[in-house]
C-alpha cells in the first residue's frame, strides 16, 4: 500500500468514525426522552420526587431505553476501533484530566464501597475517548446539536398546542411559575426544567454555527419553547450569554476572550458562594433546603463524599431533604456531596483543561467551545446539567459541549465552508 493509499484509508476511517459518533449522540438524545414519553403516553404526566414515590416503568419504555443505550455503545465502540490509530496524536494528559472526575466517582467507589456499576456508567469515558480518536469537526457536532435542539423545541411546542395533557406539567405543579398560560412546558421530557436546561445549552451552538435567517429561525423556535418551559435559571443564563457574547465578538476581527474568561470566573465564584449564603430553605424554589442539607452532609464526609448515587437513593440525606432529588442543583455542590474534595479537585482540573483549550480555539476564530463553557458555568449556579457524569437526558449536549475542545476547528476542516475557503486561499 502506497503512502497516498494509506492516507486515504485513514481519512476514510476518520470520516466513518466521525459519523458513528454523531449516531451515538442521536442515540443518547433518544435515551433522554423517548422512553419517558412513551411512559407518559401510557400513564399520563407524573411528577413526584418524594421518598414514597414508586419509580415508574413499563416494558416498552425500558426496551426503548435499553435499545438507545446499546446503539450508542455499539456506535462508539465501532468508531473507536476504526480510529484507534489516532492514539499517537491524542492529547493524552488532557484526556486523562477530563476523565479523572469519572475515575474518582465510579471505579474507585466500585472498589471501595461495592457500588453497582452498569453499562450506562461507562458511556462517558467511552464517549470522550472516541471523540479524541475520531475527532469529528466542530462544524459537524455543532450543526447536529443545533438541529436536535430545534427539533426538540419545535416538537415540544406542537405537543403543547395539540397534546397539552402530555406536554405540560401537572396543573398543580408551581402554578405561579408559569410564564405562558397556567402550566409550564415539558414537551418531550419528563420535567420542564430538563427541557429548559437542554434548550439553554443549545443556544451557543445555534449562534456560533449558523448565520442570518438560519440562525434567527432556530433561535426563535428554541427561545419560544424556553419561555414556555418557565425555567427561570435557563432564561437568565441565555440572556447573560447573549450580552457577554455580543461584548466579546462586537469587533469581528479582534474577538476578545478576556471578556468571556472574566465572565466564566465571575459565574464560577457565584456558583461557589450562593449555596452557603442561601439561609432561607425556600430560596430558588426550595433549593435553599437542598443546598443546606448537602453542605451539612459534605462537612461530615469532606474528603470522599457519599458516592455518585447519594442523591438518587433513600438515605439519611434524602430523608432530610424529603425526596430523591438526584442533584444538589449546583454543579460544584453535587460533586462535593458525591465525591468530596477529591472529586472537586478533579472536576475543577477537567473544566480548566476544557476552558484552556477553548481559549486557544476562540483566539483562532472558533468561539463555540468557549461559548458553551460560559453557558454551562452560568447555568451551573442554580442547576446541575453535569449530574456527576451520570447518563441522563442532558448528557448528549453536555458531553458534546465538553468534547468540542477536542474536535477539529472549522478552519481546519475541508468539509466546512470556512475550511474550504481557507484551503482555496492557501492554494492561491
Amino acid at each position: 500500500m502506497t503512502a497516498i493509499q494509506a492516507q486515504s484509508t485513514t481519512a476514510h476511517r476518520s470520516q466513518v468514525g466521525a459519523r458513528l459518533v454523531l449516531i451515538a449522540i442521536i442515540a443518547l438524545w433518544l435515551y433522554g426522552w423517548a422512553g419517558t414519553l412513551v411512559l407518559t403516553l401510557q400513564t399520563g404526566r407524573y411528577v413526584d420526587e418524594s421518598l414514597g414515590a414508586v419509580v415508574r416503568s413499563s416494558p416498552i419504555s425500558e426496551t426503548i431505553i435499553d435499545a438507545s443505550v446499546a446503539l450508542a455503545t455499539l456506535a462508539l465502540v465501532a468508531a473507536a476501533a476504526l480510529t484507534i490509530r489516532a492514539l499517537g496524536s491524542t492529547p493524552i494528559p488532557h484526556l486523562l484530566a477530563l476523565l479523572a472526575p469519572w475515575v474518582v466517582l465510579y471505579p474507585l467507589f466500585l472498589i471501595t464501597r461495592d457500588m453497582h456499576f452498569g453499562l450506562r456508567d461507562i458511556l462517558f469515558p467511552l464517549f470522550m475517548v472516541t471523540i479524541c480518536f475520531a475527532q469529528p469537526s466542530i462544524e459537524q457536532l455543532g450543526r447536529l446539536i443545533a438541529n436536535i435542539a430545534t427539533i426538540t423545541a419545535g416538537s415540544s411546542i406542537l405537543m403543547g398546542i395539540f397534546a397539552s395533557s402530555v406536554a405540560l406539567m401537572p396543573s398543580w405543579w408551581n402554578v405561579d411559575k408559569a410564564i405562558i398560560g397556567d402550566s409550564s412546558l415539558a414537551g418531550l421530557y419528563g420535567h420542564s426544567n430538563q427541557l429548559g436546561t437542554i434548550l439553554a445549552l443549545s443556544v451557543p451552538f445555534v449562534v456560533c454555527i449558523y448565520k442570518r435567517s438560519g440562525r434567527n429561525i432556530r433561535l426563535a423556535i428554541i427561545i419560544a419553547a424556553l419561555i414556555w418551559s418557565s425555567s427561570r435559571s435557563s432564561l437568565i443564563t441565555v440572556l447573560a450569554f447573549f450580552v457577554i457574547f455580543f461584548l466579546a465578538t462586537a469587533q469581528r476581527r479582534s474577538r476578545n476572550p478576556n471578556i468571556v474568561i472574566g465572565a466564566v470566573f465571575v459565574a464560577a465564584v457565584a456558583a461557589v458562594l450562593l449555596p452557603p449564603f442561601a439561609d432561607d430553605p425556600e430560596t430558588f424554589t426550595d433549593r435553599g433546603k437542598i443546598w443546606q442539607a448537602c453542605l451539612d452532609y459534605w462537612s461530615r464526609h469532606i474528603w470522599a463524599g457519599g458516592g455518585p448515587d447519594i442523591l438518587h437513593v433513600t438515605n439519611n440525606l434524602t430523608r432530610f431533604i424529603g425526596g430523591r432529588v438526584n442533584t444538589a442543583h449546583n454543579v460544584w455542590l453535587t460533586f462535593a456531596t458525591a465525591g468530596g474534595i477529591i472529586a472537586l479537585v478533579t472536576m475543577i482540573t477537567a473544566i480548566a483543561v476544557v476552558i484552556s483549550r477553548s481559549i486557544v480555539l476562540f483566539r483562532s476564530g472558533e468561539p463555540l467551545p468557549l461559548s458553551f463553557a460560559l453557558t454551562l458555568v452560568i447555568l451551573s449556579i442554580a442547576e446541575d446539567p453535569v449530574r456527576v457524569l451520570h447518563l441522563g437526558p442532558q448528557s448528549f449536549i453536555v458531553w458534546s459541549g465538553l468534547a468540542l475542545a477536542f474536535c477539529i476547528p472549522r478552519h481546519s476542516d475541508p468539509s466546512s465552508e470556512e475550511g474550504s475557503a481557507s484551503m482555496k486561499t492557501a492554494r492561491v
